[in-house]
């Protein structure tokens, strides 16, 4: 019972500000999380670049930023992305 009092009237509006705020908390955290996750990899490369003067780890730096531009900037159809989305 007290809980469809919540629902009902103003607490509509009261609890879509609270998922709002949550869901800006979410995806925040989640950039911070994917940033920090591609810094400390490049760094992990970068290192083993600087102590073995190893050209694989270099090489493969390049190409792995290489290809991470060339994905995001050709153009693609996104049908398997959109079935995912629309299944879920």
């Amino acid at each position: 019972m007290i809980l469809t009092g919540i629902v009902v009237g103003d607490g509509v509006a009261a609890l879509m500000v609270i998922g709002m705020i949550g869901a800006f908390m979410f995806i925040l955290i989640q950039l911070v999380l994917l940033v920090d996750f591609a810094h400390a990899w490049n760094e992990r490369w970068l290192g083993n670049y600087e102590e073995s003067q190893s050209r694989v780890w270099f090489t493969g730096t390049i190409k792995l930023n290489i290809h991470c531009v060339q994905k995001n900037l050709t153009p693609r159809q996104c049908t398997i992305e959109m079935v995912n989305v629309s299944a879920s």
